[in-house]
């Protein structure tokens, strides 16, 4: 999993169109963009991903502590985000929808 979440960072980034990442590619030697680039580029769904499969617990630790919380709820709220963007992001409703994840 680790692998594959890598690999799509990487091929959303050699794909990107985006007018910072077409400069870097353009102006760098590096294949590589730096992860505060490559993260513009990641939707919601890799990105609760990407958390997700962060081999060092002591980094999601790390992480979630930079909000106030810990690791399985900051897990939860980008489930959330990512459940509740993809109801707003396809056209469905969201206003009286009976949601299937709940908050911890």
């Amino acid at each position: 999993m680790h692998t594959q979440s890598l690999e799509a960072t990487y091929k959303m980034a050699k794909e990107s169109t985006e007018d910072f990442a077409v400069n870097f590619k353009n102006n760098y030697v590096n294949t590589y963009l730096p992860s505060w680039m490559a993260l513009e580029l990641v939707t919601f769904t890799h990105l609760s991903k990407l958390y997700d499969n962060l081999r060092d617990s002591s980094a999601k630790t790390e992480i979630a502590g930079l909000y106030g919380v810990n690791t399985p709820i900051l897990q939860n709220w980008l489930m959330i985000l990512t459940y509740t963007r993809n109801i707003c992001a396809h056209h469905s409703r969201f206003w009286n929808k009976r949601l299937s994840y709940s908050m911890s």
